[in-house]
């Protein structure tokens, strides 16, 4: 089976009033093609967390909580709901199908040319042969990427982060990493895509706990002290909100993750053998007809709804035609969770 969803080692921390609260910690697992997965765990340990951290909507993989009214809108009817997540899912299909395709049309061009195909037709030769000098650029870009983050790796191992230098680093790394990324292949880092967002997101939570912090904790202990004063005077006194700090420890350790897999990754990648050039060049070509595919077939309303009357014919809901036009709050709890899967 392949693999369509990985997690490693998931954390998840939240900011409330009552303090930093570390809701997940070392989360993983594994989601192969057609195997279902169940998240199990006593209530408040965390599943709900996991799954919506992790959540890819769409056609390929869906998540229903335990309350399917949480995914349904009160207030429209469950027909137009499955007919309006048909279409809107249709609209996105077709428009990133067809950016997807201009970009490997593009990158195409530009290799075929590079490696001297005779003209521009996507034949599965001049195919393989762009794919392999796209594969020889990106192989070359992964060795200087893994360089690059050796030298700035130390910015980022400091006890006390600073934040002039870690952007500073991240915005020498950007280009490397995304020079690395092969736009031929059909199997990609993730790592490499994220990189900016992840490294951007965890530096601002970084650096935002380094300033507040402390005034934070210089908060806490001036209401306690004026709390303590008050008792003493056998008075009432308000309670004292707990501290609203950031894990640093947690947002460092993201940083030095992040750049200690995209390592790994870009090393890894480099060692590794393209494989039968012929073959990834027919498996791609065979991709781009199933995007052309895609970006052609719109979907019509009375598709969308021949498709929602069908839907509940399949999970067991008698008079579908009816229900069509009915509320969420007209069904049973079974039901519904049935229109939401």
């Amino acid at each position: 089976m392949s693999k369509v969803l990985e997690v490693k080692d998931l954390r998840v921390s939240f900011r409330t009033n009552n303090g930093n609260v570390k809701a997940v910690r070392g989360i993983s697992f594994d989601l192969n093609e057609g195997e279902p997965l169940a998240i199990v765990g006593e209530s408040g340990s965390g599943k709900s967390v996991t799954a919506e951290y992790n959540r890819i909507r769409g056609n390929d993989l869906t998540m229903v909580f335990q309350d399917p009214l949480s995914s349904l809108d009160p207030i429209m009817k469950v027909g137009k709901q499955m007919t309006e997540a048909t279409l809107l899912n249709n609209r996105t299909k077709r428009k990133n199908a067809r950016a997807e395709l201009e970009a490997l049309r593009a990158a195409l061009k530009t290799y075929m040319r590079k490696a001297g195909c005779p003209d521009a037709a996507l034949t599965q030769e001049n195919v393989a042969r762009a794919m392999q000098s796209s594969a020889e650029d990106a192989l070359k870009a992964r060795k200087a990427a893994a360089e690059a983050i050796e030298r700035e790796l130390p910015v980022f191992q400091r006890e006390t982060l600073d934040e002039k230098e870690a952007r500073a680093a991240v915005k020498r790394l950007t280009g490397p990493v995304k020079a690395s990324i092969d736009p031929l292949a059909l199997q990609r880092s993730s790592g490499a895509y994220t990189f900016v967002t992840s490294m951007n997101m965890n530096m601002d939570r970084y650096f935002t706990g380094l300033k507040n912090n402390p005034k934070e904790e210089r908060r806490v202990a001036r209401e306690t002290a004026r709390r303590e004063k008050i008792l003493r005077a056998k008075k009432h006194a308000a309670k004292v909100r707990p501290a609203n700090l950031i894990d640093l420890e947690l947002s460092a350790d993201n940083l030095r993750r992040t750049l200690t897999e995209l390592l790994a990754g870009c090393r890894a990648e480099a060692a590794a053998d393209s494989g039968d050039i012929q073959g990834r060049a027919a498996r791609l070509l065979a991709y781009m007809t199933e995007k052309e595919k895609e970006a052609a077939t719109k979907v019509t309303k009375q598709e969308a709804y021949d498709k929602a009357i069908q839907i509940m014919k399949d999970v067991g809901i008698k008079e579908p035609e009816k229900r069509f036009n009915q509320y969420p709050h007209e069904f049973s709890g079974g039901m519904r969770q049935r229109i939401v899967i």
